[in-house]
């Protein structure tokens, strides 16, 4: 079953996003916290952090996995799509 978007409640997703623009505007933001969050989330927000330069579309997040897998295994369909446009690979079968 498709997990539900991680947008939280209190927030509009307009005001969700600006959030998310003013922190990707600071230096010192951990971008590929960001990108773990996004990938199982909203596919605007996870777009912005992809456009960002210092994110490393294929970094192992949670320890083992890339942020295509966290989007596949939350079956985020349109998500896996975005990344894989940006180059994202899978990292499930690495050793």
């Amino acid at each position: 079953m498709p997990r539900k978007q991680i947008t939280p409640p209190a927030f509009t997703k307009n005001q969700f996003k600006k959030i998310v623009e003013k922190l990707l505007s600071e230096k010192d933001i951990d971008v590929q916290s960001c990108l773990s969050l996004a990938a199982q989330g909203s596919a605007e927000i996870l777009e912005l952090i992809l456009k960002d330069k210092r994110t490393n579309i294929n970094a192992y997040l949670m320890g083992e996995y890339t942020a295509l897998d966290l989007a596949d295994m939350q079956d985020m369909t349109e998500n896996v799509e975005l990344l894989k446009k940006y180059g994202a690979k899978s990292g499930l079968f690495d050793e």
